[in-house]
């Protein structure tokens, strides 16, 4: 949803950012040592910006956040390991990525006999 006046953001270097819109995005988290999929929602689209994550808010969605000098994890109320972060390059980056595209075949029958429809489907 684009916003009809940008948002103003307060950075911590005292500068300002304008958020244009939010929405959902669909990513792969890696959590419990594979990829799942899941959706981020409230994501402020920022023009230029890097991709931040709070770990304000995902405590106050009830994750436990733990972190040692190597990583940090987010658990979930029922202690589940959620999503995590390695520490690089001097800060923690979340193992997230783009969700892979997937495809998927159906088939439907018509008077005529069988037809086959192979659609695709990307995520995006």
């Amino acid at each position: 949803m684009e916003f009809e006046t940008p948002k103003t953001l307060s950075l911590t270097d005292k500068h300002k950012a304008y958020a244009k819109g939010i929405g959902r995005i669909k990513v792969e988290a890696y959590m419990q040592d594979n990829w799942q999929q899941c959706t981020i929602s409230n994501v402020l689209y920022i023009p230029g910006a890097v991709n931040l994550f709070s770990e304000t808010v995902m405590a106050q969605k009830g994750y436990t956040v733990v972190r040692s000098k190597k990583e940090t994890i987010f658990y979930e109320e029922n202690g589940r390991p959620g999503p995590m972060a390695l520490f690089r390059d001097y800060m923690f980056v979340m193992l997230f990525r783009r969700a892979e595209a997937r495809a998927h075949a159906s088939r439907f029958q018509t008077s005529n006999g069988m037809i086959d429809l192979h659609i695709l489907i990307f995520a995006t």
